[in-house]
């Protein structure tokens, strides 16, 4: 008899919970008209799916920013560099209090950052877009550390509008890397960057960074960090280290969150899209 208490209670727990679910979601699908999204956005909101779609992306950004928050005019009205989009979003998590998981708030940062761009910019949110999916790379959150790098070309800041970047960063001078890490449990440990990451050439020449780890943008809880390493663009012989007959070079990250290393890999040349 105890035993089919016991089970009964169980049953109710999740049937409610199911409930509970369902009810959420047809009350947001009200607004969005898609289930299947809120489903999958439920799934990655507590970690159960781990990659997500370009639909995914955007129906995170714009249930949590367009539908709960503002109108979408008020974005789209914003003037930010995708420098500026995560001082935005934490912000809007800190100060006006608005509930998301980090990595929620790191999926519609990099949402901003290719879609809404400054008007410093010339081109469409869709030519900068397919840039950036030429130079962003992840590795999707190996032992809880997220980490996205993103190969922040002379073009990528021109593109982007973010032409104070690219003098403070000397990007015609060095190879720029700009580094997110996202942690979902604990805090980020104080990595240094220029520490831990070297560059490989196709031939397995390794480049040190220069040193100096600059951070740009660390939330108050120590969830999120964004911050700029540079390799020299010239070997101490003289000789370019990137050349024309380079074919691919990978940036190498050391003892992250207890991974021995993260590798991302970059062709080339760069392909850009027509207009950059």
């Amino acid at each position: 008899m105890k035993k089919i208490i016991i089970s009964g209670i169980i049953f109710l727990i999740i049937a409610t919970g199911g409930i509970i679910f369902l009810t959420f979601s047809l009350g947001a699908t009200s607004a969005s008209g898609d289930i299947s999204s809120v489903g999958r956005m439920m799934l990655f909101r507590y970690g159960i799916v781990k990659s997500i779609t370009p639909k995914d992306e955007r129906f995170i950004f714009e249930y949590n920013c367009s539908k709960r928050c503002h109108s979408r005019d008020v974005i789209d009205r914003a003037n930010h560099t995708p420098f500026e989009w995560a001082a935005v979003v934490d912000r809007m998590r800190n100060v006006n209090n608005v509930e998301l998981k980090d990595r929620e708030a790191a999926v519609i940062i990099r949402h901003l950052q290719t879609t809404r761009l400054p008007i410093a910019s010339s081109l469409s949110s869709d030519i900068v877009h397919k840039m950036f999916k030429q130079l962003w790379k992840s590795d999707f959150g190996e032992g809880d550390v997220y980490i996205d790098v993103v190969y922040s070309t002379p073009e990528y800041f021109k593109a982007t509008g973010a032409l104070t970047h690219l003098e403070r960063f000397q990007a015609d001078e060095y190879l720029v890397f700009l580094i997110n890490l996202t942690v979902h449990t604990g805090k980020l440990a104080p990595y240094r960057m220029d520490e831990l990451a070297v560059l490989m050439d196709d031939k397995g020449r390794e480049i040190k960074p220069v040193e100096g780890w600059e951070i740009i943008f660390e939330t108050g809880d120590n969830h999120h960090r964004e911050g700029i390493i540079r390799f020299p663009k010239k070997d101490s012989s003289g000789k370019p280290v990137i050349d024309k007959d380079t074919k691919s070079f990978e940036l190498i990250i050391k003892d992250v969150a207890r991974i021995k290393q993260r590798v991302f890999r970059w062709e080339l040349p760069i392909k850009y899209p027509e207009g950059v």
